[in-house]
């Protein structure tokens, strides 16, 4: 692995040690602990108390803010959360509607798949699908590298319907981006690919939500994989994009499915704050 990859250096500029981390991670906790506003029960452990690290460049204190931030919206509005583990949720799973890849893009990114043709609003919900990104997020989030460089979403409009339409209300789109903004994603590039009728009707109603820097991120490719894939190297993209990733889709729903243990520990404080868990 590239040294420059795994490398940690703070909002200064100096490179951390292993100790220098820890300092900053309990730095981190006892903040958190004297902040009478969070509740014990919202998880704390290093795994993730390092996602707002990295988020913040190790600055503790914006590292707490986004912490506070994220905790408020969870605690505020918990319905558009779900405590969701893969074996709950396999019958949503094996329609593809999300997937998450075992590679990356050319900076590191984790790459997941949104294929938005497989939506069909009248067998899946919106907090279903929302429940699907939380589950694929979750399980690529710690790593080591997906911490320091954050994740690759490609979305695919092919077949996308028209009755998608109805979840883009500015309700949704308004709570969208405030989860955007409160998740410690260090990084996020979103690859549009494929064509649909009603793209431009769903970024006219889209664009004016979103804050310029999701904009500036955003990159649209049509069926030009040469575009797509000055990005991402073709070997880390399924055949359907250019690539020569035979991986089969079946296959990483099972990595998954297998996961579904770890998932249920990470994501168990959940349960405190949603009321449909399950």
């Amino acid at each position: 692995m590239d040294p420059q990859i795994l490398a940690i250096t703070d909002y200064q500029g100096n490179e951390l040690k292993e100790n220098d981390v820890k300092e900053r991670l309990q730095a981190l906790k006892v903040r958190i602990k004297d902040d009478h506003d969070i509740n014990n029960e919202m998880r704390q452990d290093d795994d993730y108390l390092l996602r707002y690290l990295h988020f913040s460049d190790f600055n503790i204190q914006q590292a707490h803010l986004q912490f506070k931030k994220f905790y408020k919206l969870l605690t505020n509005d918990a319905k558009w959360f779900g405590y969701a583990t893969p074996k709950a949720h396999q019958d949503q799973l094996q329609k593809n509607m999300r997937l998450l890849l075992d590679t990356r893009d050319r900076d590191g990114r984790l790459i997941l798949i949104a294929k938005m043709g497989n939506i069909n609003p009248s067998q899946s919900s919106l907090n279903d699908v929302l429940k699907l990104d939380d589950i694929m997020m979750e399980l690529g989030w710690d790593d080591p590298i997906t911490l320091r460089k954050g994740f690759c979403g490609i979305l695919d409009v092919k077949d996308m319907g028209f009755r998608l339409m109805q979840w883009a209300t500015p309700k949704n789109l308004i709570f969208a981006v405030k989860k955007l903004e409160a998740m410690p994603v260090k990084d996020l590039k979103i690859h549009c690919v494929n064509k649909s009728r009603y793209l431009s009707t769903m970024m006219t109603i889209t664009w004016p939500f979103l804050p310029a820097k999701f904009k500036e991120n955003i990159y649209f490719h049509e069926d030009k994989w040469e575009s797509l894939h000055k990005y991402i190297d073709p070997a880390s993209l399924p055949t359907e994009y250019g690539g020569t990733n035979t991986k089969s889709y079946d296959e990483y729903i099972k990595d998954v499915l297998d996961k579904d243990n770890q998932l249920v520990e990470t994501t168990k404080y959940i349960k405190f704050f949603v009321k449909d868990a399950k």
